[in-house]
């Protein structure tokens, strides 16, 4: 019944991360629900087919410049997607009404939307986003599953965002159990995760390595050598 909120600023990965997730959730036998007001389905089937072949998304794009083993790669890929159970729904900017009805009808696990500034309610863009994470927070509670929420970062945050930037309303703050911060330089192989707000434990920093090309994420490991102790 968690609303969990990961924010970012434009092109760091959000979307990235969020197929990564479903994908490893479905993988685990989690069915999952995506709610996408921005990206079409086909899109975001392109990004995981990258993400479960690790082959370059340009590529899918641009066919011909696939190799041969790319295309088997992709041939297995497609395969095992398939199975995955795997639920979108994708529209132009729904409002709350549209989005409860979607995720009762996917009966899933957990759900993810993409992304909360591009849902629609009335108000000026505070009013509109409080009315969001509200909306939000209840549907988690009320189909007792996780609501897995991207939300950008305003202008201020582009340095070093924290909790105050997250673009529209500090209700998304509020209403949130678990605020994530996702941070990468452009163009970069590395990237960081700021569990910055968590109402059931500790916060702190996750390292995850990056590939552009495939929009893999994966968390990073820190190897420390210990000298055997003498006898």
């Amino acid at each position: 019944s968690d609303l969990i909120l990961i924010g970012a600023r434009p092109a760091v990965g959000k979307t990235a991360l969020m197929i990564n997730l479903a994908t490893h959730a479905a993988k685990a036998g989690k069915t999952v629900g995506i709610i996408s007001a921005e990206q079409p389905a086909q899109q975001l089937a392109q990004r995981m087919l990258a993400l479960e072949a690790a082959v370059p998304a340009w590529k899918l794009r641009n066919p011909r410049k696939l190799l041969d083993d790319e295309w088997s790669a992709i041939s297995a890929a497609t395969a095992r997607i398939r199975t995955l159970p795997i639920k979108i729904f994708d529209a132009s900017a729904p409002d709350l009404a549209a989005v409860r009805i979607a995720a009762k009808g996917f009966r899933a696990d957990v759900i993810f939307v993409d992304y909360v500034q591009r849902l629609k309610a009335k108000g000026e863009i505070y009013e509109r986003v409080s009315a969001i994470a509200q909306g939000l927070k209840e549907l988690a509670r009320d189909l007792h599953v996780p609501v897995v929420a991207l939300a950008q970062i305003n202008r201020a945050g582009a340095a070093k965002a924290t909790l105050a930037h997250l673009k529209g309303s500090g209700d998304l703050e509020q209403e949130a159990d678990l605020v994530l911060i996702l941070e990468r330089d452009d163009k970069a192989s590395t990237a960081t995760l700021d569990l910055a707000k968590n109402r059931h434990g500790a916060t702190g920093m996750v390292d995850l390595a990056f590939s552009p090309e495939t929009m893999r994420f994966a968390e990073t490991v820190r190897c420390e050598y210990y000298a055997p102790t003498p006898f």
